[in-house]
């Protein structure tokens, strides 16, 4: 992490100090948590993708988050995607946060052609749907929300996820997988926390 922090009982020590229950929870963890509660997303079983920052996962089953032994749940960063493919930089190839950072280079650049651009966009959205195709199979989810600048989260983006998921799972399956794109919100994550305090938590 930034703060470099291991093993501190923060929310033990937030408890202690203001007197009144505290829990810590990661900002696409609230995102999800915020998209089930506030959106109207009525279902209880899905997978959020954000874009915001770099790319992460919240994974909501039976309407609650999973958070994993070591609350590392949805950190797909650095899954190698494409082998051999683009060079990241954590120095393997491949990983997918590479596919999504040159994605989001091409879009913010003035110099890129349109047509690049949208070629820089479709192959990210290929690498969500190789990335999320076994999870989603293997969870039986049908719900997949994208988050994120929507010069990033565009319909060609979310189409050629869609494509490439339904590519790589069984017809039975991925019939049912409906990929959507999150209405943006600045205060999604503080929505999420606000549902946190009232005891939506982690499996």
């Amino acid at each position: 992490t930034a703060l470099q922090w291991r093993d501190v009982p923060l929310a033990e020590r937030l408890t202690d100090r203001l007197g009144i229950p505290a829990s810590i929870g990661n900002d696409i963890d609230m995102t999800t948590l915020a998209a089930v509660r506030f959106q109207g997303v009525g279902v209880r079983d899905l997978l959020l993708v954000s874009l915001d920052n770099s790319i992460g996962m919240g994974i909501m089953v039976g309407g609650r988050l999973v958070a994993g032994e070591h609350y590392h749940a949805g950190e797909t960063a650095h899954v190698t995607i494409f082998d051999d493919g683009l060079t990241c930089l954590c120095g393997r190839r491949g990983c997918i946060l590479a596919y999504i950072s040159a994605a989001r280079s091409a879009v913010a650049s003035p110099f890129v052609s349109d047509e690049t651009k949208q070629e820089s966009l479709t192959m990210a959205g290929k690498a969500i749907g190789v990335m999320i195709a076994p999870i989603a199979s293997a969870l039986n989810l049908t719900t997949v929300l994208i988050s994120g600048p929507g010069t990033l989260v565009t319909p060609g983006l979310i189409s050629a996820a869609s494509d490439m998921c339904e590519i790589r799972t069984l017809p039975l399956l991925n019939t049912t997988i409906e990929f959507m794109a999150l209405r943006d919100d600045p205060d999604l994550v503080l929505l999420g926390a606000a549902a946190r305090a009232l005891g939506d938590g982690p499996v």
